[in-house]
């Protein structure tokens, strides 16, 4: 899966509204398509795809990279202790 990049709160209109429905807000993220939409790209391009509304997916996501990097922490602690074992025979 990509990494989902959200528009920062209080950026213009520009930068968090639809490029195809311009005065529409991106508040949905289809996850077939691994884009933000809007409303109306629901009805006329993802009608049948897997969306949800985004602060739904943030939650989703965050949660996922959070286990991610719990697991990676632990992965990486064996390696840690080896590199500090090989600096002190140094």
């Amino acid at each position: 899966q990509g990494i989902l990049v959200l528009p920062q709160a209080g950026t213009a209109c520009c930068n968090s509204c639809c490029s195809k429905h311009k005065a529409r807000p991106l508040r949905l993220y289809c996850s077939t398509c691994e884009e933000l939409i809007c409303e109306d790209c629901v009805i006329k391009d993802h009608r049948d795809h897997d969306y949800d509304l985004l602060d739904n997916m943030v939650h989703a996501h965050k949660a996922q990279l959070t286990l991610a990097g719990k697991q990676t922490e632990d992965a990486a602690a064996p390696l840690l202790a080896g590199v500090v074992a090989l600096q002190d025979e140094e």
